[in-house]
Order: structure tokens, then sequence, then C-alpha cells
């Protein structure tokens, strides 16, 4: 995971190969649970609130929760109360399916991070 982490923080094309890794390899036969325990892994190892944890946010994060399971986004949920980088990777996670069981939750769990977030742009940074 950490290559995982050291590619969505620097974007160093020697580390490319751990995408297909985890694309080829662990999404396919991996349960959603688990591919959210790895998210949860990758954004600890990342710096707070930063273009690494939106990145995974608007990549796997996004990946997993379009079209999961009520169990798989309260699973993301429970994980996010505790932990700020997830959070903030969460409030860049495109909005899945309005009416999706627990989307809602999700998003007033994040609200203060997407309100960070729209801050940030609209100052410029």
């Amino acid at each position: 995971m950490s290559g995982y982490a050291r590619f969505a923080s620097t974007h160093q094309p020697e580390d490319e190969w751990v995408l297909e890794t985890i694309d080829d390899d662990f999404r396919a036969h991996a349960q959603p649970i688990e591919i959210a325990d790895l998210i949860v892994e990758i954004v600890d190892r990342l710096p707070n609130d930063t273009p690494a944890l939106r990145y995974v946010g608007a990549g796997l994060l996004e990946d997993l929760l379009f079209d999961a399971e009520p169990a798989t986004i309260q699973h993301v949920a429970d994980a996010a109360e505790r932990n700020p980088n997830l959070r903030s990777a969460l409030a860049v996670v495109y909005p899945v399916k309005y009416g999706q069981a627990g989307y809602e939750e999700l998003q007033d769990l994040v609200r203060a991070e997407i309100g960070q977030l729209k801050d940030t742009r609209l100052k410029g940074h």
C-alpha cells in the first residue's frame, strides 16, 4: 500500500505498477469490505488534507462506493467517523447515487470537509 500512497502523492511513473496491481488483482478477487480496509490503510499513509487524499477519493474510493451495498457504505462511514484522512478523501467522491441507501448519511458525515474544500477552491488554493 505504500506504493499506492507514494503514487497518489508523487505520480512518479515508476510507481504506476501499483495501479494495475490493484485494478487487476485486488479488485477482481477481494470483497468490498476488504477493499474499503485497503483504502483506509492507504489514506492513513498520506499527509492530512492533501491532493493525494483527493486522488484516492476520486479514484479508488469513488469506484468502491458506486453501486455499493449498504453494508459497504456503512463500513466506510464507520471508519470515516474516526479517520479524518478518510473523511477528506470522501469529500471529493462524486455523488454515486442520490437514492442509494446510506449515501445521505455519508455526505452528512463529511459535510465539514466538503465546506473546507469549497472554501479552499474559492480562495484559489
